[in-house]
């Protein structure tokens, strides 16, 4: 995969952004919620053009998600919100884009969050809170997961590049190596034609008969080369 963002810097844009949503929520601004839903998808298919499958773009997704689902969580009723179930799936998103801890971190944070913002209660009201950290764990055994296997998706990319290194080489070899022997038989050939043609007794039969010797010898370690590349 492209070379990963730093972990500080994931964790600090993930701590920033869910402080964020939540301030965001309490603040007048919360009247424009809609617009600002906006800006950021414009915002978002903006950068997608100029950092297409790069990891800073995955960042960004992860918190704009981050943002858009802790704003609609905490706006309609927090931990009685209706769409509370849409922290399962932002544990998980997280983990796929970024990290497989920083999902574990988010869930702590989370739930700080859920629990200061909301001091009374019955055991029942946390259960939603609660069940968190036991999703946690699944969404960092994803992450790891799909960090594996993309460190097994590049192995497997450089190992078909040395390959095909590899097999760009041999096919140059072959041709350096006909090229050599198109040469040495063209002077064999021509060496042996201006003995034909000159010829004068059996001094130059004898000559010509281990030429063909020679050619046949070339010819035959030719053949045995190609077959060991």
């Amino acid at each position: 995969m492209q070379n990963k963002l730093s972990y500080p810097l994931e964790l600090f844009g993930v701590v920033i952004t869910t402080f964020a949503a939540l301030f965001f929520v309490y603040s007048p601004f919360a009247n424009y919620d809609l617009q600002v839903v906006a800006v950021l998808f414009i915002a978002y298919f903006f950068l997608r053009k100029q950092f297409s499958m790069s990891p800073f773009l995955y960042l960004i997704e992860a918190l704009i998600f981050i943002f858009i689902v802790l704003m609609t969580v905490f706006e309609t009723g927090g931990m009685s919100s209706p769409f509370f179930f849409l922290l399962y799936f932002l544990l998980f998103a997280v983990s796929l884009l970024l990290t497989g801890s920083i999902s574990l971190i988010l869930t702590l944070l989370l739930v700080v969050l859920f629990l200061f913002s909301s001091p009374s209660g019955s055991v029942m009201t946390f259960m939603p809170v609660f069940s968190l950290p036991f999703i946690a764990p699944f969404a960092q055994y994803l992450g790891f997961l799909k960090t594996k296997y993309t460190r097994q998706r590049e192995l497997l990319g450089q190992i078909e590049k040395k390959k095909a290194r590899i097999e760009k080489s041999k096919t140059y070899e072959k041709e350096q190596t006909l090229i050599f022997l198109t040469t040495a038989l063209y002077r064999q050939i021509e060496d042996m034609n201006e003995r034909i043609t000159n010829f004068m007794g059996d001094a130059d039969l004898d000559y010509l008969r281990t030429k063909i010797k020679q050619v046949q010898k070339l010819i035959h370690e030719f053949r045995e080369y190609i077959e060991k590349i």
